[in-house]
């Protein structure tokens, strides 16, 4: 199992999932910090598709 580790070490692995700012230049409409600790919903797959495909509404 490829995350096994991950498993195993969880109280360490997990304080690497912070969220982490970019070091460079990029427009703000380029960036965005998606949480997903909710789940998967249909306005959360529209708000991802209009990100990556630059849908409006």
């Amino acid at each position: 199992m490829l995350d096994q580790y991950k498993l195993d070490n969880w109280g360490n692995f997990s304080s690497s999932l912070a969220k982490r700012e970019l070091k460079w230049n990029l427009p703000v409409s380029s960036v965005l910090y998606f949480d997903n600790s909710t789940g998967v919903t249909d306005g959360s797959l529209k708000a991802l598709d209009a990100f990556v495909y630059g849908y409006t509404s």
